[in-house]
């Protein structure tokens, strides 16, 4: 059938594959018992699995959450192996004990990967791919974390079906789920991505586990950024920076430094701001606009919405009397980062201003503030902690919105603004 008769939906009916001669009810462990809440003892940093990847740590809330079940997905060959041998690596020097089940690559590629990233013992690797198998020795072994890699070549031989259908992920999540709640473990498990970014397999997969990471990044460049995009046990604003080298990948702990530049600053170049979690990211926005040569003239951005860009543009060509509409523009993060918020609407909106009147801004002046259509600058979150950081990375004046008067630093200049036409007044004097 094409097309569903519930919700009109094209395409969306799935099969799935009913195990064959297994019994309709299986034998488990005794019933649990219900327990009051007082009696219970809270989740505490000794309940957690330190990895001594500080970014990685974070990002999950202060370390793995033992007896949970985490699922980490990216893209092919953006680094899901390296980053889980390493966290693997980590555990083993504190002394925990690790299994690892890799049913796509063999041991002697775990092995020469492991040679490249200096981890040369401690972590028991097999290559089965039978779920019952693979179940029968993480109950059986004494580990502390257990690896599957990847969820998407598991497979149950009681299912009339290939390896990464439907039915053998959902299976696969459901047994696993079941063998870290009643046997007490922990268990990572690696998964693939769409074409669109989102998780390969059922939404099932997502609901069942208690955290989801994903690492993202470009072929075209060496930084890796880790996100929780689901964690019961911590916050999911935090994100991991990493850098992919030669020895695997490496921290980066001030991710500030490594987003800015430092070659000539030129026209059309400005400094802004974002939030990640609870830390503020400086970056440099580049913008270069030019009389277009067809009839629908060129909008291009790398790292920022291009709805926005086309708000703001629209904002500079009402409030300021620009004639942006025969201009070709282009805007583009240095680095390679995706900037998600309204609060670098200004330093955009500064970035084409630099661009059209051809005129440099200094490297250590910095744009923070939500443009609104009216051409006002709007408030925007933990403007103080942005400040504070700036006034640490040696910037030299804050364009900000109009009530910040009061965050005012020695190391730092404060230059409220209003609107967008006041600010351009204060920044091309």
């Amino acid at each position: 059938m094409g097309r569903c008769p519930e919700c009109g939906a094209w395409d969306s009916f799935e099969e799935e594959i009913q195990a064959k001669n297994r019994p309709s009810v299986r034998k488990g462990p005794a019933p649990q018992t219900a327990v009051s809440l007082g009696d219970l003892e809270a989740g505490s940093r000794a309940s957690r699995l330190l990895t001594g990847i500080g970014e990685f740590d974070r990002v999950t809330g202060g370390g793995i959450f033992q007896k949970s079940i985490l699922l980490l997905s990216g893209g092919p060959g953006i680094g899901k192996s390296t980053l889980t041998l390493q966290i693997c690596h980590g555990l083993q020097e504190r002394g925990g004990r690790v299994l690892y089940f890799s049913a796509e690559e063999s041991s002697i590629q775990i092995k020469d990967r492991a040679d490249r990233l200096g981890i040369h013992e401690g972590i028991l690797v097999s290559n089965e791919e039978r779920l019952d198998e693979i179940l029968t020795m993480i109950i059986s072994e004494e580990t502390d974390l257990v690896v599957i890699d990847s969820i998407q070549t598991v497979y149950d031989t009681d299912l009339d079906a290939v390896p990464g259908t439907v039915s053998q992920i959902r299976n696969a999540m459901f047994r696993l789920r079941e063998a870290a709640q009643r046997h007490g473990k922990t268990i990572l498990v690696i998964g693939h991505v769409t074409k669109s970014g989102n998780v390969a397999g059922p939404m099932f997969m997502e609901h069942m586990v208690d955290v989801v990471l994903l690492l993202e990044g470009d072929d075209k460049n060496f930084w890796r950024v880790l996100r929780a995009k689901k964690n019961r046990y911590g916050s999911t604003q935090e994100i991991g920076v990493f850098t992919m080298e030669k020895e695997g990948l490496r921290e980066v702990l001030n991710p500030s430094s490594f987003f800015i530049e430092e070659s000539p600053f030129l026209s059309g170049s400005v400094m802004g701001s974002v939030m990640e979690g609870i830390r503020p990211i400086f970056l440099e926005i580049q913008a270069l606009t030019s009389r277009s040569v067809y009839a629908m003239p060129q909008r291009v951005a790398n790292g920022i919405d291009t709805r926005l860009m086309n708000i703001i543009l629209a904002v500079l060509e009402k409030r300021l009397n620009f004639h942006l509409g025969q201009q070709d523009v282009f805007l583009n993060i240095v680095g390679g980062f995706r900037a998600q918020e309204p609060s670098i609407g200004l330093a955009v909106a500064m970035a084409v201003l630099s661009s059209l009147k051809n005129k440099e801004l200094d490297r250590r002046d910095l744009f923070m503030g939500e443009v609104g259509l009216s051409g006002e600058i709007r408030n925007i979150p933990f403007l103080e902690k942005r400040i504070e950081e700036a006034a640490k990375l040696g910037f030299r004046r804050a364009f900000v919105p109009g009530k910040a008067e009061s965050l005012n630093k020695k190391e730092l200049e404060i230059i409220p603004c209003t609107t967008i036409h006041e600010l351009a007044g204060k920044a091309f004097p």
